[in-house]
């Protein structure tokens, strides 16, 4: 939501030729409403300063970056004459109301991976935002059940003092069964990793991150390329995101693309895996309500790949409709549609006679929904393959997307394939912000 002063910004006549945008000086920031934030944080995402002359544009891209943080319920953005301006002229402030949310939020823990009803684990979970007010993250879970391990992980996007780097790392260990591509019965699996990152942060659309890490994979002797029960690696990963969306939650306009490439260096024997991927989308808005968004995805496999690391249409790119893609290959590609139909705008909802301790967290709960429809179609071939031949995989079905409390964004797809069109397979992601 975004308030702009009357006197500052009039609706203009949409006649052509346009007039340039109305400009209006702001001699003051205010920021208001944080109470954990550090008001730096605030000020870096905003691409003006004060004693700046700026347009409704401006505010309305401020107040974007600022709710991709996902730090906050809700934030306002608006300009007000300041009171002691009738002893100074007519100065001008620009009002930032933020409305904080938990921070903190330890969460239990459960998962069905199916297909047997005894595929299930669980556990705990502890996600720290904003971490000492600088929008960092520490993250730790532990779990057990059909699978068991921890992971304990801390990620700064924007060391300060720096221009623009950022710094994270992880570590982890988990065991479970698994099935192998191509063969019957499954096998005990056991990782242990290790992972560092430096990130750069070039422009507020533009970034890029580097990881190296260590790994131990212990598996059945005839599974490695070592020959013993576990084979020793290490990765290289470089990323580069350039993510032009307006908004990151339920983007309805802009773009996003993320070329990567990953090394995966073996001990013994000494040999290289190198995987090279992309993901670009994009969206358009078709008019007030409806929103078409347009994926395209390819990973590209080559080098020494051990059995248990076997690429497979499924695990590297997700077709909805089709669960159990256990087909592998070299090459993967998906394309994808999506329209989108606000149902429910976002609003927002407060416990206006909340308890004392209760007043904060129920401040601003957003909720809204929005409903449509997807199709898309992925394919997995080798290098002796033609890309074009009749293995191609396709989903389509309806879709729910809700904005919910706490929730950001939870969507739940009911995905259909030609092959299979009597049975239904559900989706749901769950984005948490805290």
């Amino acid at each position: 939501m975004i308030l702009l002063s009357q006197e500052a910004f009039a609706k203009k006549k949409s006649h052509p030729p346009s007039p340039p945008p109305v400009k209006i000086h702001i001699d003051k920031i205010i920021i208001t409403g944080t109470e954990e934030t550090k008001s730096e944080i605030i000020l870096r995402e905003l691409p003006f300063q004060a004693n700046q002359d700026i347009d409704a544009g401006m505010i309305e891209e401020a107040q974007h970056r600022l709710t991709n943080l996902n730090l906050f319920n809700r934030v306002d953005v608006f300009t007000m004459q300041l009171p002691d301006s009738a002893d100074q002229g007519n100065r001008v402030g620009l009002v930032i109301a933020a409305t904080e949310r938990f921070y903190i939020l330890p969460l239990p823990y459960g998962n069905w991976i199916g297909p047997d009803p005894k595929d299930y684990e669980y556990g705990f979970r502890y996600l720290q935002d904003n971490y000492r007010g600088m929008n960092r993250t520490v993250f730790g879970s532990v779990w057990g059940g059909v699978s068991k391990g921890f992971v304990l992980s801390y990620y700064d996007p924007w060391l300060v003092g720096t221009n623009g780097y950022g710094y994270g790392g992880q570590i982890g260990y988990s065991t479970w069964l698994e099935s192998v591509a191509g063969a019957t019965g499954t096998y005990k699996r056991e990782r242990f990793n290790a992972v560092g990152s430096i990130s750069k942060r070039y422009s507020p659309t533009l970034f890029s991150r580097v990881y190296y890490g260590v790994q131990r994979m212990r598996v059945q002797p005839n599974l490695t390329l070592s020959g013993l029960t576990y084979d020793d690696m290490t990765l290289e990963k470089l990323e580069v995101i350039q993510d032009k969306r307006d908004l990151i939650e339920l983007p309805r306009k802009g773009s996003y693309f993320n070329p990567w490439i990953e090394f995966i260096v073996f001990k013994k024997p000494a040999k290289l895996r190198s995987t090279i991927g992309v993901d670009l989308r994009q969206y358009f808005p078709l008019d007030q309500h409806w929103t078409l968004s347009t994926q395209a995805a390819g990973v590209a496999v080559s080098g020494v790949t051990p059995q248990y690391m076997q690429a497979t249409l499924g695990n590297v790119l997700t077709v909805r409709g089709n669960p159990d893609l256990n087909i592998p290959g070299d090459y993967f590609g998906k394309i994808a549609g999506d329209v989108r139909y606000i149902l429910f705008p976002t609003r927002y909802w407060t416990w206006s006679s909340a308890p004392s301790w209760l007043a904060k967290p129920t401040r601003n709960l957003k909720y809204g929904l929005s409903v449509g429809a997807f199709t898309e179609v992925g394919r997995a071939w080798t290098k002796r393959d033609q890309l074009f031949g009749e293995r191609y995989f396709w989903g389509y079905g309806p879709a729910l997307t809700f904005s919910l409390p706490y929730v950001n964004v939870f969507r739940l797809d009911c995905g259909f394939n030609p092959g299979d069109k009597f049975h239904a397979h559900l989706y749901a992601s769950v984005r948490v912000a805290l």
